[in-house]
């Protein structure tokens, strides 16, 4: 996944975001390595967060800017959503980047949080 990663994000000359924390940094650090190239990464709170993850402390040896979505799932009203926050959950599937679009695009926190909850109890 990381190669396929490295390989989209060398052909593309826009400005680009990637979705994922620990993975995406050393994606960042590999495409500075290729050709001096930096995106930004885009991860949640919770792997900002996690002491094991240390994503603030990579993201600056390389020298890549990281943006931290923050869902705010304690207070969203499922218990399993709630277990991010205490750090027994960790999504590991861009999630922070999926709702840093989702803002982009004109949805706000509310929405996103509204969906996410709906989506959430739809399985549960």
């Amino acid at each position: 996944m990381m190669a396929v990663a490295v390989g989209i994000a060398k052909t593309y000359s826009g400005n680009l975001f990637l979705a994922g924390g620990t993975q995406m940094l050393a994606v960042s650090a590999l495409l500075k390595k290729e050709d001096g190239s930096l995106p930004h990464v885009v991860t949640t709170s919770y792997v900002r967060d996690d002491p094991s993850a240390n994503v603030r402390h990579i993201a600056e040896q390389i020298g890549v800017d990281i943006i931290f979505v923050d869902p705010g799932f304690g207070d969203i009203g499922h218990a399993g959503l709630a277990r991010y926050c205490i750090g027994e959950v960790k999504e590991g599937m861009g999630a922070g980047g999926a709702m840093f679009l989702a803002y982009l695009l004109g949805h706000s926190r509310n929405e996103i949080r509204k969906t996410i909850l709906t989506a959430v109890n739809a399985y549960s």
